[in-house]
C-alpha cells in the first residue's frame, strides 16, 4: 500500500513540474506578443490623438469664420474646439490600461450614450464603405 502512495505522489509531482514548465513557456511566448501589442496600441493612440488634434483645428476654424457675423456660436464653437483638444491630451497621457478603464467607467454610469455612439459609429462606417466600395459591373457611369 505503501509503494502506492509514493507512486501516486510521484505522478503528482511530475504533472505538477509538467505544469509549471507549460506555464513557464506560455509566459515566454506571451511577454513578446503582449508587449508588441502595447506598442502598437501606443502607436495607434498616438495617430488618433493627432487627428483628434486636426478635429480640433478644423473646428476653431469654422468658429472663426462665424466670429463677425454669429459671435455667439462662434465662442460656443471654439469651446467645442477646445473640449476636443482636452480629449486629445487626456488620451496622450494615459496608458492604454488607463484608457480602457476610463471607457469601461463611463460605459458603467453612461449605458445609453455608449451604446447610442456606438450606433452612430455604426451608421457612419457603414456609409463609408458603401460611398468607397467600387463600382459594380452593372453600375457603369454613363449607361
Amino acid at each position: 500500500m505503501s509503494a502506492e502512495t509514493q507512486f501516486g505522489a510521484n505522478d503528482s509531482m511530475k504533472i505538477e513540474g509538467a505544469m509549471a514548465d507549460a506555464k513557464a513557456a506560455i509566459q515566454e511566448i506571451a511577454e513578446p506578443l503582449k508587449e508588441r501589442a502595447e506598442e502598437i496600441a501606443e502607436q495607434q493612440k498616438a495617430a488618433g490623438t493627432d487627428r483628434i488634434r486636426t478635429l480640433a483645428t478644423a473646428v476653431h476654424g469654422a468658429a472663426r469664420e462665424l466670429e463677425g457675423e454669429m459671435p455667439r456660436v462662434a465662442s460656443s464653437v471654439h469651446g467645442m474646439a477646445q473640449k476636443i483638444e482636452q480629449t486629445a491630451s487626456t488620451v496622450r497621457n494615459k496608458n492604454i490600461d488607463e484608457l480602457i478603464g476610463d471607457l469601461d467607467r463611463y460605459a458603467r454610469q453612461q449605458p445609453g450614450m455608449v451604446f447610442g455612439g456606438a450606433v452612430i459609429a455604426g451608421i457612419v462606417l457603414s456609409r463609408f464603405l458603401k460611398s468607397s466600395s467600387p463600382v459594380s459591373p452593372r453600375q457603369t457611369p454613363g449607361a
